[in-house]
């Protein structure tokens, strides 16, 4: 067992014996995103917003979720909700930067 699916194996009995444990189902939905299951990841993620509506943290993990699947809006708004959240969270801040980047939404300065 790699230490991934050792991740796994303890978020999952994390949540087993506390089903309302945010913070659990946030980190599996990242988990899940490093082993390559995008759909239970976003349905780890929405549980976890499901939970917390203003946990910032799981917002950029569906942000990032999104973003995999190619789901750019759903990824944008995900991201900026992170924002709304905490504005000064950087790593969602990145994100949506890149995300932006990447659709050639980016603006380039007059100078």
């Amino acid at each position: 067992m790699n230490l991934l699916d050792e991740a796994v194996s303890h978020l999952k009995e994390a949540i087993r014996q506390r089903p309302d444990y945010t913070e659990a189902h946030s980190n599996l939905g990242r988990s899940m995103v490093n082993w390559g299951n995008f759909d239970e990841a976003i349905a780890q993620l929405n549980v976890a917003i499901a939970l917390n509506p203003r946990f910032a943290a799981a917002r950029n993990n569906l942000g990032i979720s999104s973003l995999m699947c190619k789901r750019n809006d759903e990824a944008a708004r995900e991201f900026k909700e992170a924002l709304n959240i905490d504005p000064n969270y950087s790593t969602a801040r990145s994100n949506l930067g890149n995300l932006y980047s990447g659709l050639g939404k980016t603006r380039r300065s007059s100078h």
